[in-house]
């Protein structure tokens, strides 16, 4: 039925394979129904679709389906009512709320219509969709308790986590372990061998034997694309055209127009995977063949649109597995794709999910760079730096943030006019890593250096570089108030602020991060000072500049308004406003705790200040800490 020859009346697979995987449950049977393709060019009624149904079930009479889909579990299945005016829609839906309550339809349209949703019970499903996990274990437990078999809650969610929630598969897992070792059978399902293998084939050959042999191989080619979704152009590269619809035919795969990728359900990929494996050389062939269509799809993305976040955030593990496939690729293979995925990717510090990606296109870049672009490479050093950084591996970020230093500085020495700036912005790298490390004395004299570079740089180009010697003055104040000159670092640090809020005057969506980030570090320096009450007003406005950014970009800002929150409660600790420190603390703890359980080893640090200051500012105020916030940093 998928083959070339396929008639247009064909009725299409995927709804025939509904129809094969739930039969069982409707002893009424199962009545089928469509209206015209699109290529018919003709509208239908449901008056005709209702007669179809009821001439399918061997009633002599339209009106009897209302009595016999009451008396008897029967199943509908009802396809292309896109081609249905939007009044017989409606009359549709007012026959399809008088079915009886073991009876069902299944219902096929593109778009969705609000006419058919607002029926009740009605579900849209997405044909790559399965149950949430937490949906599909209590599925598997219900089964579980009908059949009192001692699932625990644990294997529940290995169940629905080993079928990606397919409600099929559930249920013939779970009736498995009625009848065999449970142990077992877990164990076979977190390998995918044994009745795991056996219950995907059962489930799909049926959808395998209708494909043809585009079709297959663009099954096969489903295990290039670990995310379970993809882009259409590189999914086309890889399934070719007529292989990508014979997917959609046997619903296998289809496009999700709001997010813009194809997607499919996690067990097709796995079945895929069983039958069709490739060597490690073919995978990693095949990856490099699609570089030209994922760089033609990057191109297509606006550089720090937040759809474009989205979408590269839902295809990382597509990306991961084509940048394991450039290390061992050519320069000339992978530089355009690698340079394309770098300009759409944010700064590693305002990310949360894309951090390891940011890490690894930048180390993919330093390994096919060719020798001798020394320029190019100190520039990926600084940068890989920043992004081990950020992800708290900084033992791991020193030795690429002293090399980027050691290479500029040569450079700078031979070309001092196009190589002086670069040089201050490793050395203001290399400043802030050596102090997070506890080497407040080295980290000095590079902070130092920085400040005097930019100063210089400023002076003859200041709207060029006056952003860039504020951040430098801002790590300085950090480095000298780190040795305990506490004076000498509040003139840098007030600096730094009045350079950002002017700046921001003129260039506030660039300037506001920040002036609130100058403004934060300024709170800390004057209530170092004893200036408690001058300290106030400048921390609470960096809380108040984070809090607005963190609404239009939270995964980039949250963390710096939690950090700012800690701030503020210290200086509210120290005017003795106990209640409204412990308040403080807790909203940092708050919006810091997805961050820090996602990556520990990033957050540790302005974790356990927060932790320590809620804990001190409840026992002042005589407040009960939030046991349940606190578990989340445990």
């Amino acid at each position: 039925m998928c083959s070339p020859a396929r008639p247009a009346s064909a009725r299409p697979v995927w709804v025939l394979e509904a129809a094969h995987r739930n039969a069982w449950r409707f002893p009424g049977g199962v009545a089928y129904a469509a209206g015209p393709r699109p290529e018919d060019i003709r509208t239908a009624t449901a008056a005709e679709m209702l007669t179809a149904l009821a001439g399918a079930l061997g009633l002599e009479q339209t009106d009897d389906l209302a009595r016999y889909t009451a008396a008897q579990p029967t199943l509908l299945l009802l396809d292309n009512l896109e081609s249905l005016p939007p009044g017989e829609l409606a009359r549709l839906g007012n026959f399809l709320r008088q079915l009886g309550r073991e009876s069902a339809a299944l219902l096929a349209l593109r778009p969705s219509q609000k006419t058919l949703e607002d029926l009740p019970a009605a579900r849209p499903m997405p044909l790559h969709s399965g149950l949430a996990e937490g949906e599909a274990a209590r599925y598997a437990m219900f089964l579980a308790r009908q059949r009192k078999i001692p699932l625990t809650q644990e294997q529940a969610r290995l169940i629905a986590r080993a079928v990606d929630g397919h409600p099929l598969l559930v249920e013939q897992l779970v009736a498995q372990a009625r009848r065999r070792d449970l142990d077992d059978l877990l164990r076979e399902i977190s390998e995918r061998h044994g009745d795991f293998a056996a219950l995907l084939e059962t489930v799909y050959s049926w959808s395998a034997s209708r494909l043809d042999e585009a079709g297959l191989a663009a099954w096969a080619a489903l295990t290039l694309f670990p995310a379970g979704c993809a882009p259409e152009g590189p999914l086309r590269t890889a399934a070719g055209e007529a292989g990508l619809q014979n997917l959609r035919e046997c619903a296998l795969a289809d496009f999700d127009a709001a997010g813009q990728f194809w997607r499919w359900h996690a067990t097709v990929a796995e079945y895929a995977l069983g039958h069709w494996p490739l060597s490690e050389e073919e995978w990693r062939t095949r990856q490099v063949s699609l570089l030209p269509a994922w760089t033609r799809w990057l191109e297509r993305q606006p550089a720090g649109d937040r759809r474009t976040l989205n979408r590269l955030e839902e295809s990382r593990p597509n990306l991961d597995a084509v940048l394991d496939a450039c290390t061992e690729a050519s320069y000339e293979e992978v530089w355009s794709f690698l340079d394309g995925l770098d300009a759409c990717l944010p700064n590693p510090e305002r990310t949360l999910t894309l951090r390891k990606l940011v890490a690894r296109v930048w180390k993919a870049k330093l390994l096919v760079l060719p020798a001798g672009e020394e320029a190019r490479r100190a520039g990926l050093l600084n940068n890989l730096s920043i992004a081990l950084f950020a992800l708290g591996r900084r033992e791991d970020a020193l030795a690429p943030s002293q090399e980027s230093v050691a290479i500029r500085r040569k450079l700078a020495a031979s070309n001092p006019q196009a190589f002086l700036p670069n040089l201050a912005a490793s050395l203001n790298n290399l400043g802030n890593l050596l102090s997070a490390l506890g080497r407040h004395e080295d980290a000095l004299a590079p902070s130092q250096e920085s400040v005097a570079i930019r100063r210089k740089l400023a002076a003859s180009n200041p709207l060029a570089f006056l952003p860039d010697l504020a951040m430098s003055l801002n790590n300085l104040g950090l480095r000298l108030s780190a040795l305990g000159r506490h004076e000498d670092a509040l003139a840098p640090s007030q600096e730094a602020s009045d350079l950002c809020r002017k700046l921001a005057a003129s260039n506030p969506l660039a300037i506001l991060p920040y002036l609130a980030m100058t403004l934060n570090n300024l709170g800390n320096r004057l209530s170092a000072l004893g200036r408690h009450e001058d300290a106030l007003a400048p921390s609470q406005e960096a809380s108040d500049l984070y809090r607005k950014l963190a609404a239009s970009n939270p995964q980039a800002f949250l963390p710096n308004l939690a950090t700012s929150l800690g701030s503020y409660g210290s200086i509210l600790q120290d005017l003795e406003r106990d209640a409204r420190a412990a308040q403080a603390f807790a909203e940092g703890l708050q919006h810091l705790a997805p961050f820090y359980r996602d990556l520990p080893q990033a957050f540790t640090g302005p974790a356990k200040g927060l932790v320590q200051g809620y804990r001190q500012a409840c026992q002042k105020a005589g407040l009960v800490p939030d046991a349940a916030l606190l578990s989340q940093f445990s």
